[in-house]
C-alpha cells in the first residue's frame, strides 16, 4: 500500500523530492490512490479501533500531493 512507499515523507516538513519530481499523471494517480486509502484507513480507525497516527500520516501525504498539484497549475 501507499503507506510503506511514503514513510520518509512524514519525517520531513517539506514535500519529499519524490513528490516534487513526479510527473503530473503520476501525481494525479497517487492523489486518487492516497485519497481512497485515507478513507479506508479512517474507517478502520473509526469503526475497528485502528491507530489514528496512520490517518494523520496519510492526510499529511495527501496534503503534500495536493499542494504540489496546485503549484503546477492543474
Amino acid at each position: 500500500m501507499a503507506l510503506n512507499l511514503w514513510k520518509k515523507v512524514t519525517n520531513q516538513k517539506l514535500p519529499s523530492t519524490r513528490i516534487t519530481r513526479m510527473d503530473l499523471p503520476s501525481l494525479l494517480n497517487w492523489y486518487e490512490t492516497t485519497l481512497m486509502d485515507l478513507g479506508a484507513t479512517f474507517d478502520k480507525y473509526r469503526y475497528h479501533g485502528a491507530d489514528y497516527s496512520t490517518v494523520d500520516e496519510l492526510f499529511e501525504i495527501l496534503t503534500n500531493i495536493h499542494t504540489e498539484i496546485g503549484q503546477r497549475g492543474k
